[in-house]
């Protein structure tokens, strides 16, 4: 009996957790049809599992209540499958709209008209007792009894017929959806979309042929066949999770219907929880049965023993397994944020444009599952847009890239991504008017503008998704940062071009300054208890000093270095690790993993003899908690408000050397009055007239001289007027940088 009753309970779990997952998808894409079309596929399957469910709860109860769900199960028994239609239509419009949609207006509802006529046929029968009204259609209407009396002969053996034969039907269905599963997946190209078949055509052919053994196969073929009538709940229910499971598989594993990750999260979640709970269940049930049989207590006043118990061993069980789960289901090679990690590799270390472009577009084309990706640019750095890569468009003539590229002005001052709809609106903008209509040959569905320095570099043009979803906010998200990493790359490449082409020293390294400016933080942010500011003084010869920020929310990334060299490559240099930095740091990555990996950019990046000095470090803005690594820099300056000095020394190798940087980190707590001082040699190892160095010494006297109630921007300017007087007017060698983090003296002392 509990056996029965756990099963029972499974099934009505598995069901609930089914029309749980359509609904989720429903939500999440509304207004798609395909979103609509897999919701509706879901919701019938989910009623058959919880009338699977109700069907082995009629064995285990009383008579009573077996009446009540005998009744339940007669009224609902017919609507469930709706499942095989609305599977066939699935498999009409996914992976894209099938062109007998198109051709044939009303397919889709003919689709469901066999089952329409079947529920309405079998309602009236139960709820007529057989008769379809007749005798009280005679009664009311003696006259028409010569022709009422043969109709109910007619309809009871319809009826009889019919319901022997709908099986044929269901068989019927169940092998065209098998053949359109079979036939569109030979025709997907797409990585990450044939993955998607692949996963679901194991899943949903499996549940047919499951489903082919519980109804039809035994109603066809007689009593030889009716001996799996004992396995009919099992094997449906079994067939439904297989169907569903591979739909919840592919939006956890492979994106499928490009679910956001709170929906997939949520399903991973279910899943292992519905997993352990169900193991539960069984373990409990049996436990009950012994102890109760053992001890003559009744199982209920155990049970609260064994819930207490759950409650204490299976929440860490349940987290514990939903990690394993997670790490190994959502790290999908095509996931939007491995696709930005990987790429962003290649932006900032290749210069030879075509190359980046044919990865950045593959890249983009594979994991968003999109008709096409290309990206415009000007190769030689000047003269007008063409074409640079693509992927997909097979159709597009290059004649037509041409046309597009001559409009492409019209996304000047555009920093946001550019909808193809939206642009034919503008009626004040000709040249946009101009270049939805070239767009709209292709066709396209999105147009990311690249801009860097106020200047267009570019675009990446993409077309619509294959499955027609929309662009959701993750991939717009991953497509801003790609723009902004890609404009940054063509930007790099076109000084490349342009310094091979410079002969004179002084060209040069005015485009190297320029690099390093734009890398450079224009303002720093604003908080509470905490103050942040930096200058950076470039010298004559341009070198590699780089700092920065990054806010991470409950914490701030701060990093200050300098790149061993002069000119242009120490400039780039610097580019590459900004842009490494920034990915990283987006990722959480810890201070000594992100030292290893640009140390291991650096060895990577084919610049022989370029090394770099860096201090990296985390503040955690609620604790004020410092976490720092020094790979070989300047040991940055703390005074604390008493005067004490104390130099931030401990950490690693500077970048570039060996393979291990044989990263370290520490922590320090700051305090209200604390000033912390990063600098480069430009700062110590400024000159006066005597050839004698500014020196640590004379940094810790000037942060001392400096009044206490000076804000991080008057400290820092401080510190630059003092260097200033003594190299008494002569011209720096190398560049001067200085950033300052104080506490203030009126700043809450963390908890």
């Amino acid at each position: 009996m509990s056996v029965l009753i756990t099963a029972a309970t499974f099934c009505l779990l598995l069901g609930a957790v089914i029309i749980f997952l359509g609904i989720a998808v429903l939500r999440d894409g509304v207004r798609e049809r395909l979103h609509r079309v897999t919701a509706l596929m879901l919701f019938f399957g989910g009623l058959g599992a919880i009338l699977a469910g109700l069907g082995i709860a009629v064995r285990a109860t009383t008579p009573a209540g077996t009446a009540i769900f005998h009744e339940v199960a007669l009224h609902f028994a017919s609507v469930w499958e709706f499942f095989f239609p609305s599977l066939l239509l699935f498999t009409l419009v996914f992976p894209t709209e099938h062109p007998w949609l198109k051709r044939f207006g009303g397919l889709q509802e003919l689709i469901f008209v066999p089952y329409v006529f079947h529920l309405v046929l079998t309602l009236v029968a139960d709820y007529s007792g057989g008769t379809f009204f007749v005798p009280q259609l005679t009664k009311a209407m003696p006259w028409a009894s010569p022709l009422l009396t043969p109709a109910r002969v007619g309809l009871s053996l319809l009826y009889d017929v019919h319901a022997v034969l709908f099986s044929m039907v269901n068989l019927g269905y169940v092998a065209l959806t098998l053949t359109f599963l079979t036939l569109r997946q030979r025709k997907v190209t797409n990585p990450r979309l044939k993955a998607q078949m692949k996963t679901m055509f194991w899943g949903l052919g499996s549940c047919l042929v499951l489903y082919s053994l519980v109804a039809p196969v035994p109603t066809l073929f007689g009593a030889g066949a009716r001996a799996l009538e004992r396995w009919t709940a099992p094997l449906l229910v079994l067939s439904l999770a297989l169907g569903s499971g591979s739909i919840a598989y592919s939006i956890i594993r492979h994106r499928f219907l490009d679910a956001r990750l709170l929906v997939r999260r949520t399903l991973t979640f279910l899943a292992v929880a519905g997993v352990i709970a169900t193991a539960y269940l069984l373990v409990v049930g049996r436990l009950q049965e012994f102890l109760g049989g053992f001890s003559g207590l009744d199982p209920k006043l155990i049970e609260p023993v064994f819930l207490m118990i759950a409650l204490v061993l299976l929440q860490p069980a349940v987290s514990r397994a939903e990690e394993l789960v997670d790490r190994w289901m959502m790290r999908d090679r095509r996931e939007g944020r491995l696709v930005l990690e990987q790429v962003s590799r290649d932006i900032v270390t290749l210069m030879d444009l075509p190359t980046l472009g044919a990865r950045l577009t593959r890249a983009v084309f594979d994991s968003m599952v999109v008709e096409g990706v290309a990206l415009v640019g000007r190769p030689g750095g000047s003269g007008g847009f063409e074409l640079v890569a693509c992927a997909g468009f097979p159709q597009v003539p290059y004649e037509a890239w041409g046309r597009l590229a001559d409009e492409l002005d019209a996304l000047r001052g555009d920093q946001r991504i550019v909808s193809v709809r939206e642009l034919g609106l503008r009626g004040d903008s000709p040249g946009a008017v101009r270049l939805a209509t070239v767009a709209a040959e292709f066709p396209l569905a999105l147009l990311v503008p690249l801009h860097h320095g106020g200047a267009l570099l570019g675009a990446l043009v993409l077309g619509p998704k294959v499955t027609r979803t929309r662009y959701t906010a993750e991939d717009l998200a991953l497509l801003v940062t790609l723009g902004n990493q890609t404009a940054a790359a063509l930007r790099n490449t076109q000084l490349l071009q342009e310094s091979v082409q410079r002969a004179a020293l002084e060209e040069e390294l005015h485009l190297a300054r320029q690099i390093q400016v734009s890398y450079l933080p224009a303002r720093f942010p604003r908080y509470r208890d905490l103050e942040l500011s930096g200058f950076n003084v470039p010298s004559k010869q341009v070198g590699g000093d780089y700092y920065d920020y990054v806010d991470l929310g409950d914490g701030l990334l701060l990093v200050v270095a300098d790149v061993v060299g002069k000119g242009v490559p120490a400039a780039l240099l610097m580019s590459m690790l900004q842009a490494s930095l920034r990915t990283l740091a987006a990722e959480r990555r810890g201070l000594t993993e992100i030292v290893a990996r640009l140390n291991r950019l650096i060895l990577d990046s084919g610049m022989s003899g370029k090394f770099a000095t860096l201090f990296l470090a985390r503040l955690d803005l609620d604790s004020h908690t410092l976490h720092y690594s020094n790979a070989g820099h300047n040991p940055p300056c703390l005074v604390r408000a008493n005067g004490e000095a104390r130099w931030l020394a401990e950490g690693g190798l500077l970048l570039g050397v060996q393979e291990d940087p044989r990263a370290a980190e520490r922590s320090l707590q700051l305090e209200p009055g604390d000033r912390l001082v990063l600098y480069t040699d430009g700062i110590t190892e400024a000159l006066d007239g005597a050839r004698e160095m500014f020196g640590e010494e004379r940094l810790v006297g000037t942060l001392r001289a400096l009044p206490p109630d000076l804000d991080a921007d008057a400290v820092a300017r401080g510190i630059m007027e003092a260097v200033r007087r003594f190299c008494g007017g002569n011209e720096p060698g190398d560049d001067m940088t200085v950033v300052v983090l104080h506490v203030p003296l009126r700043a809450a002392v963390p908890v």
